[in-house]
């Protein structure tokens, strides 16, 4: 089985092929093609958090994968990413495992390339200012995706402490 650390994913994952990506998943799911059914996940009372699961087939990429997603809201105050992320990919065949990557950049990217094409699509062709709301992972994750689809002018971030924005 193939394993990718987070570095590894980070090298390898192409923002552009992924904006693209994330358009044809989307467009597939919408016409019933792909089976992802809701979410369901495993609440962790003592330390407020939950773990997530997330399956996915998706026939015309060939991929059947499920993303185990830990969300620990406290993790921000021990310095930790509060959410932590697996995903693990299958032989759609065989359903034998065939790769198991870390999961937080691949959250990250994938929601932001998924507003990147929202903005492709939806946003005026003269768009001059993105605004972020906030200074987290994702805000930096769509810093990196958004611009890819328009050339903002100016980019503003707007958070609760300045020096992070």
């Amino acid at each position: 089985m193939l394993v990718l650390s987070r570095d590894d994913v980070e090298r390898l994952l192409d923002p552009d092929r992924l904006i693209e990506a994330v358009a044809s998943a989307m467009a597939e799911l919408s016409a019933g093609a792909a089976s992802m059914p809701p979410r369901v996940a495993a609440m962790v009372e003592p330390a407020g958090g939950l773990l997530g699961a997330m399956p996915a087939f998706l026939p015309s990429a060939g991929m059947l994968e499920t993303k185990l997603v830990g969300v620990f809201p406290g993790n921000a105050s021990r310095g930790l990413a509060t959410h932590q992320a697996v995903i693990v990919a299958f032989d759609p065949d065989t359903g034998v495992p065939a790769a198991l990557m870390d999961g937080s950049f691949v959250t990250q990217a994938r929601t932001a390339a998924g507003s990147a094409l929202a903005t492709r699509l939806l946003a005026r062709e003269d768009a001059a200012v993105l605004a972020i709301l906030g200074t987290g992972a994702q805000a930096r994750a769509h810093a990196r995706a958004v611009p890819r689809v328009r050339a903002f002018r100016e980019v503003r971030v707007a958070g609760r402490d300045p020096a992070r924005a």
